[in-house]
């Protein structure tokens, strides 16, 4: 039994010791990729002020290029998922991230039926497709609803809403609980401070002695 009980710990030892082996170089890959992501988020988006040198300028125009103002979304996004990717930690919802996405292409889009410049290549392209399929009245209306949608998810409208009622009625069922007086009992009430006001007031006589004068003759 000792003997069975020793080599079931020393089988248990060398499959925990190998599984270690095996996920040491996957965290350190995913520990490299995630400071790799936050750089080059970072130097992305100091080149968006100037302050990368001819190689993060040549980045950032390039990705101005091709998704205009939606560019400088770029940064924020490649930190936070080299810091999710580090730590194997999401910092939101996936449904969240879906209408943060929906919000971030429907505003490209936008941008680019207006113009390449503030849509970029890539918004250019999908908001003249979109123009030629829905017209441009349509592919607004189209565009601001899947805007909408987005903002509804990311912002949980429902839940909102829901807090929204829930403040309405405290504050209904708090006005309900408030006594009103009737107007009968104020006409009362102030009668009843005018008879009070307008009684006589009896005042009781002082009593005086008399006061007796001699004079010396």
């Amino acid at each position: 039994m000792r003997l069975i009980h020793s080599t079931s710990v020393r089988m248990l030892k060398m499959g925990r010791k190998k599984k270690e082996e095996v996920e040491a170089p996957k965290k350190l890959a995913r520990i490299a990729g995630g400071i790799a992501l936050i750089a080059f988020g970072l130097i992305f988006g100091l080149s968006a002020f100037g302050l990368a040198g001819l190689a993060g300028e040549a980045l950032f125009a390039w990705g101005f290029g091709m998704i205009g103002l939606g560019s400088f979304l770029i940064p924020i996004l490649m930190v936070l998922t080299g810091i999710a990717i580090m730590f194997e930690r999401s910092f939101v919802k996936p449904l969240t991230a879906l209408g943060a996405a929906l919000i971030v292409v429907s505003v490209v889009v936008l941008f680019g039926m207006a113009s390449e410049t503030l849509g970029g290549s890539i918004g250019r392209a999908a908001g003249i497709t979109a123009i030629e399929f829905f017209g441009f009245a349509g592919a607004l209306i189209l565009l601001l609803s899947v805007a909408l949608i987005g903002l509804a998810i990311v912002a949980d409208l429902a839940a909102l809403i829901s807090g929204i009622g829930n403040l309405f009625g405290n504050t209904t069922q708090a006005l309900g609980s408030l006594k009103v007086p009737a107007v009968g009992d104020v006409a009362a009430d102030v009668a009843m401070s005018i008879d009070t006001t307008d009684a006589p007031v009896e005042t009781t006589p002082v009593e005086r002695e008399p006061v007796v004068t001699m004079f010396n003759e």
